[in-house]
């Protein structure tokens, strides 16, 4: 045996020995598209863990400078949403490939060889040969044709990627049925036009008016809004006033449908009159606060459907409402115009505990998990000692002299991305969400529709009464059927299929999640009360 055993030197890796080769131009850029990688993680780690093991202090402390600084932009998150869907569109045409060849194989006609034998073989070579190069050029004309159709199809249905969108999908499931199948209305294809408006967003100088842009900010979260006669000139552009509107009452009449059951939420003649008599009375003197209370109560006990709630709320409000508008606003806090305005009537409507659902006015974070988003309100289900999953959030914002258009359509914005982020990890159905304003408050359902496309629309919105004296031009009937159908979307459409998180989709530490401080940098952060004044959102 020799006396000195030469150790086997360890071989580089290959990905490492190209990384060493092109130091000087080097970035997780170039590594991934150079290996063709798509997984988000594992890119990074293994990039991190060549740049540790293989590259010197001073190489390894620059690259992973560079590395820190690429991922603070948006760069990152287009960057990667592109090599999601160059995965997706790989794999997609790759079944279509193996698709159209079993089609190819199954149309192509074939050769009688029940009298095959050697001689016969012989006797018919030349008319077989002449045969199938007849047949071999009809086949590859088809098989042009087929391939053609079928990637454009494909290539139609599947959604298409902004370089301006903030989806930030990690999951490459190329069999999803809802990557194929778009979402059609009336056959207009939804999702080939929200693509297409997606695409089409970009600012007007170097950062968004909010008050002009809200629509578009949200529709760079995947989320399309809609709300009666207030759509943006770009969205009226691509989609259509008619088909804006045609979408709109699509989308209504699914939540709020007309059923045997919703009718039990309409109040009868009598039971209006009733409801009437008995504010008029506290007007006229007639009825002290609490017998017209207890009169309610009485009413609402005897009352089926979601308008007893309602009936409930108005109820309660005669002892929480001061008996004459309070004329100065600016001494009324949020909190105040919570516990005394709206807990009131909202947790008869939107909360019960015999279904273990709770109105909290929190203000922070929607789990226990960390979370960039602390909206005011949360609707939650209640499991034993524990608040459950999320179904609602709420915005308030007072209403008076420090109330700007600019913050109420922040509220907007995080409202509409953090019911998106319940919906993707709760498996929610819907989520319901709705924002404050002083005494006007708009109540929005925010569905998934499709792959990377949600809808977040307004399903009703309304003053409400700030003094009992004005409490009779709010128990209207008009508004007492529109809280009851607002109940009755609720509790049908905004709960969970699902109850096991889904871990994934809501992580912000490991960028599975764009942060909401993204969209912030997008947006002006100036205000200006000309901007915006001739709608609402």
């Amino acid at each position: 045996m020799a006396a000195h055993i030469s150790k086997k030197r360890k071989r580089i890796p290959s990905d490492a020995t190209w990384c060493l080769h092109h130091a000087s131009s080097l970035s997780l850029k170039s590594f991934v598209r150079h290996f063709e990688l798509y997984d988000r993680q594992y890119s990074q780690a293994r990039y991190r863990t060549i740049l540790e093991k293989y590259f010197e202090h001073d190489a390894k402390a620059s690259l992973l400078a560079e590395l820190k600084q690429w991922n603070l932009p948006m760069d990152s998150t287009v960057f990667w949403k592109e090599q999601s869907r160059s995965k997706v569109m790989s794999d997609t045409y790759a079944s279509c490939s193996a698709l159209v060849d079993q089609i190819i194989v199954e149309e192509t006609p074939h050769v009688d060889r029940s009298n095959d034998s050697p001689s016969a073989t012989t006797s018919t070579s030349n008319a077989s040969i002449s045969q199938n190069e007849t047949n071999w050029e009809n086949t590859s004309t088809n098989n042009t044709s087929i391939h053609s159709n079928a990637a454009n199809t494909i290539g139609n249905s599947l959604p298409l990627s902004s370089t301006t969108s903030f989806n930030n999908d990690n999951s490459n499931d190329s069999s999803s049925n809802e990557s194929i199948s778009p979402w059609l209305i009336h056959n207009i294809n939804v999702t080939d036009l929200f693509r297409t408006y997606q695409q089409q967003i970009s600012p007007t100088d170097s950062t968004f008016k909010i008050e002009t842009d809200l629509q578009e900010i949200l529709a760079l979260s995947d989320i399309l809004f809609l709300a009666p006669n207030e759509h943006s000139t770009l969205k009226s552009q691509v989609f259509g006033l008619a088909t804006l509107h045609s979408l709109c009452n699509h989308i209504l009449s699914d939540l709020m449908e007309t059923t045997e059951s919703t009718e039990n939420n309409r109040l009868t003649d009598d039971e209006f009159m009733i409801i009437t008599r008995t504010i008029y009375g506290i007007d006229a003197k007639t009825k002290s606060v609490r017998e017209a209370k207890l009169d309610l109560l009485s009413l609402s006990a005897r009352m089926t459907g979601n308008k007893a709630g309602v009936v409930e709320g108005i109820a309660n409000l005669l002892t929480k409402l001061p008996r004459n508008r309070l004329l100065n606003l600016d001494k009324i806090g949020e909190v105040e115009l919570q516990t005394t305005y709206y807990d009131a009537l909202l947790s008869e409507i939107i909360a019960n505990q015999d279904r273990n659902v709770a109105l909290r006015w929190a203000n922070k974070s929607s789990s226990e998990e960390e979370s960039d988003i602390r909206p005011d309100a949360i609707i939650s289900t209640l499991i034993q000692h524990d608040f459950g999953h999320p179904v609602g959030f709420g915005e308030v914002k007072p209403g008076n002299s420090s109330t700007t258009k600019h913050s109420v359509c922040m509220d907007t914005l995080r409202l509409g991305i953090a019911s998106k982020r319940a919906i993707d990890k709760w498996h929610l159905s819907g989520c319901l969400a709705f924002m404050i304003n002083g005494f006007y408050i708009s109540f929005f359902v925010v569905r998934k529709q499709h792959k990377h496309l949600y809808t977040m629309t307004e399903i009703g919105a309304m003053t409400v009464a700030s003094s009992v004296s004005e409490l009779h031009s709010f128990a209207s009937l008009k508004n007492i059927d529109m809280l009851s159908n607002i109940g009755h979307c609720f509790w049908n459409h905004c709960n969970a299929t699902d109850a096991t998180p889904n871990v994934e989709s809501t992580s912000i530490d490991d960028g599975l999640v764009i942060p909401i401080s993204d969209f912030y940098a997008l947006i002006d952060k100036s205000c200006n009360k000309a901007r915006g004044i001739s709608s609402r959102y």
